[in-house]
């Protein structure tokens, strides 16, 4: 199955998750960054992976702006779909938030994979903000099971859809 692995990485723990998702699906994918290509064409994909992380509550807008332009595209493909966080959510709103409700209920497989907070990589104001949080301290956390489990759900076969997917959500995110 030919797929289409389609990310934005702000400081780089997305893009990791996207390359081991790569390697976990196999041969045939092709990993597309927005940042450096905003608008890859997708219609000779058979199945489209999107993710990207959560910053103020919200996904990278070129996620978002991508999910728009390509709709109709993605509703007739596979669809997985992933976020990264690192804060604490234990609600499912930032994963429902980051991408179009009909996306959501149209994937196969949906994954909240935590993430990192590597103090050196942010801002200072992101420090600023984070620092409380987590102390200062750096904050390593990718959810190898909820990986796994994203995985196993893209092998469900394409047409069979389930009424509303629930993503694995760890404890803390």
């Amino acid at each position: 199955m030919k797929t289409a692995l389609i990310y934005i990485s702000r400081h780089g723990t997305t893009e990791i998750i996207a390359q081991h998702l790569a390697a976990l699906i196999g041969s045939n994918v092709t990993l597309y960054n927005l940042e450096n290509e905003p608008d890859p064409v997708i219609t000779d994909y058979d199945q489209v992976i999107i993710g990207g992380s959560i910053h103020y509550g919200s996904i990278q807008d070129q996620v978002k702006n991508f999910c728009k332009r390509n709709l109709a595209t993605l509703l007739d493909k596979k669809l997985g779909l992933f976020i990264c966080c690192i804060l604490d959510s234990t609600d499912s709103g930032q994963f429902s938030r980051a991408f179009p409700a009909v996306l959501g209920a149209h994937s196969v497989a949906q994954g909240i994979f935590e993430g990192d907070l590597i103090f050196k990589k942010l801002n200072f104001i992101e420090r600023i903000l984070f620092k409380p949080s987590v102390d200062g301290q750096d904050v390593i956390k990718i959810n190898e099971k909820s990986i796994a489990s994203f995985i196993k759900d893209l092998a469900v076969p394409h047409g069979f859809q389930r009424t509303m997917p629930t993503p694995h959500i760890p404890s803390k995110c």
